[in-house]
């Protein structure tokens, strides 16, 4: 005789709490390219000037 039991009341708060930390990672992943993109745009417009030192 084999008894199965399968308890997933755990599971759901976790899966939750992952998919809020992957949300929050996405969004700061999003942020961190805009930033990024932002310094690309500042360091192709300084290329072209002269250096004054």
């Amino acid at each position: 005789m084999f008894v199965f039991v399968l308890c997933s009341c755990n599971s759901r708060p976790q899966q939750n709490n992952l998919d809020n930390e992957k949300r929050l990672l996405l969004k700061e992943i999003d942020s961190l390219k805009k930033e990024l993109y932002k310094c690309n745009m500042m360091l192709d417009s300084y290329e072209g000037l002269p250096m004054g030192v």
